[in-house]
C-alpha cells in the first residue's frame, strides 16, 4: 500500500553546507526517489509558516472550487430555467395552433351552416311559388298529353252514315221536287 502523506523534516543544519545539512538533504532526496512528499524545513517557525501558507492556498483552493461550483451550478439553472421557458413557448404555439385550428373550423362550419340555410330559403321560396306555376305548368302538360294520345280513326266496312244535318236536308228534296225537272 501506498500512502500519500508529506514527511516534515526539521533540522537546523537543512539548509547549510556542513556535513550534517548534506546527509539531511541526502536522506530528503531518498525518499523523494521512493515517490514521497519531502518538506524540510529549519525551524518550526518555518514550519508554521508554510504551513499557514499550505492552509492559505488550500482556502484559496477550496474557495475557487466553489466559485466554479457556484457558477456551474448557476449555468445549469440558467439552462434548465431556458429549456423551460422554450418548452413553455412550444406548449404555449401548440395551444395557439390548436386555436387557431379550431377557428378556422368553427368558422368553416359557420359558413356551411350558412349555405346550408340559404339552400334551404331557396327551395322553401321555390316550393312557395311551385303552386302559383302548378296550374300553369299542368295545362300545357296535359294538353300536350291530349295531343300525343288520340284516338286512331276507326276503321269501318260501312259506308259512313250522314251526318242529322245532311239527313234532313235529303228529306226536304224528297218531299219538294225541284222545279228544274232534275229530281231526286
Amino acid at each position: 500500500m501506498k500512502f500519500r502523506f508529506p514527511v516534515v523534516i526539521i533540522d537546523e543544519d537543512y539548509r547549510s553546507e556542513n556535513t550534517s545539512g548534506l546527509g539531511v538533504r541526502a536522506l530528503a532526496k531518498a525518499l523523494e526517489d521512493e515517490g514521497m512528499e519531502v518538506l524540510g524545513v529549519t525551524s518550526y517557525g518555518d514550519l508554521s509558516s508554510f504551513a499557514q501558507q499550505q492552509s492559505r492556498a488550500s482556502e484559496q483552493r477550496i474557495a475557487a472550487q466553489q466559485r466554479a461550483q457556484q457558477q456551474q451550478e448557476r449555468a445549469s439553472s440558467q439552462r434548465m430555467e431556458a429549456q423551460s421557458r422554450a418548452a413553455e413557448a412550444r406548449a404555449n404555439a401548440q395551444v395557439q395552433a390548436r386555436e387557431q385550428q379550431r377557428a378556422q373550423a368553427q368558422a368553416r362550419a359557420s359558413e356551411q351552416r350558412m349555405q346550408v340555410q340559404a339552400r334551404e330559403q331557396q327551395r322553401a321560396q321555390a316550393q312557395s311559388r311551385a303552386p302559383e306555376r302548378a296550374p300553369m305548368q299542368a295545362q300545357p302538360q296535359q294538353q300536350r298529353a291530349q295531343a300525343q294520345y288520340r284516338e286512331p280513326p276507326r276503321p269501318t266496312n260501312q259506308r259512313e252514315q250522314p251526318q242529322p244535318r245532311q239527313q234532313a236536308k235529303r228529306r226536304n228534296d224528297k218531299d219538294h221536287p225541284q222545279p228544274d225537272g232534275g229530281g231526286g
